[in-house]
C-alpha cells in the first residue's frame, strides 16, 4: 500500500513537474514576445524621429529656400524679366534636385551619393539654394584630405547640418557674412560654421528649438562631438568634431 502510495505521488509529482515546466515554457516565450514586440516599437519610434529629423533638416529647408526665390521673381519681374526668368528656372532645378533627394530617400540611400562628387560642391550648392539671391559674403574652406577621413554617414550628416544652420543664419539670424570649413585636427575632421547675424541667447532656446535639437542629435549619431557659440549682437558659430578612424 505504502508503495503504491508512493508511486502515486510520484507520477503525480512528474506531470505536475511536466505541467510546471510547460507553464514556464509558455511564460518565458510569452516574455520574449513581449521583448520582441517592445523593441520594434523602439525601433519604430527612432525610424519616426529620423524620417521626422531628414524631413526637416532636408525637404523642407529646400522647399522654404524655393519659396524664398519665388518672392523675389515676384519682386523683380516687372523690372527685370531676364532676371525674373533666371530666377524660375533655378527654382525650377532646385525643384528638380529636391525630388531627386526624396526618390533616394526613399530608396534608402545616403542623400546624393557624396563620394562621387566634391563635398565643397554639394555644400556650395546648399548655401546657393538657401540664400535665395540674396547677398551673402562667404569664405570657404574645405579640405580634400580631412573630408577623405569621414564615413558615409558623417558625409551625409555634414549636408544635412550645413543645411539647417545656413538656413538658420540666415532666416533668423539676418546673416550677411558666413565662414564654412571642415578641415584635420588633433581630435577628428572638424565642420564650422560661423555667421555675422543677431545671434540669440542659447539658454533660452536650449530646450525650444528643433532645429537645433535635430543638429546636435544628426552629430552625436554619427560619432561627432557638437558646440554652440552664441550670444545676441555677437552672431552664431556651430562646431562638429567628427570622430575618424585616426582620431581614435
Amino acid at each position: 500500500r505504502e508503495l503504491r502510495s508512493i508511486s502515486l505521488l510520484a507520477a503525480t509529482s512528474a506531470k505536475a513537474q511536466e505541467e510546471i515546466s510547460a507553464e514556464r515554457g509558455e511564460r518565458e516565450k510569452a516574455e520574449a514576445d513581449s521583448r520582441q514586440r517592445l523593441q520594434m516599437l523602439n525601433q519604430a519610434l527612432e525610424e519616426k524621429i529620423r524620417i521626422g529629423r531628414d524631413l526637416h533638416d532636408g525637404v523642407i529647408q529646400s522647399l522654404y529656400a524655393v519659396g524664398l526665390t519665388l518672392e523675389s521673381v515676384q519682386r523683380v519681374s516687372e523690372k527685370d524679366a531676364v532676371k525674373a526668368q533666371g530666377l524660375v528656372s533655378q527654382s525650377i532645378q532646385h525643384i528638380n534636385r529636391t525630388i531627386g533627394d526624396i526618390r533616394t530617400y526613399i530608396a534608402g540611400l545616403s542623400p546624393r551619393a557624396v563620394r562621387g562628387e566634391s563635398l565643397a560642391t554639394r555644400l556650395a550648392d546648399i548655401v546657393e539654394d538657401l540664400r535665395a539671391g540674396r547677398p551673402l559674403d562667404i569664405n570657404w574652406h574645405v579640405d580634400d584630405a580631412a573630408v577623405a577621413e569621414l564615413a558615409d554617414e558623417q558625409l551625409a550628416e555634414t549636408l544635412q547640418i550645413t543645411r539647417e544652420t545656413v538656413s538658420n543664419a540666415l532666416r533668423h539670424g539676418g546673416a550677411s557674412r558666413l565662414h564654412i570649413s571642415v578641415i584635420a585636427t588633433d581630435h577628428g575632421t572638424e565642420l564650422l560654421i560661423r555667421d555675422d547675424g543677431i545671434g540669440f541667447d542659447a539658454q533660452q532656446v536650449a530646450h525650444g528649438g528643433y532645429g537645433l535639437g535635430n543638429i546636435r542629435a544628426r552629430a552625436e549619431a554619427a560619432k561627432g562631438a557638437f558646440t554652440l557659440t552664441t550670444a545676441p549682437g555677437e552672431g552664431t558659430s556651430v562646431q562638429v568634431i567628427w570622430q575618424t578612424v585616426h582620431s581614435v
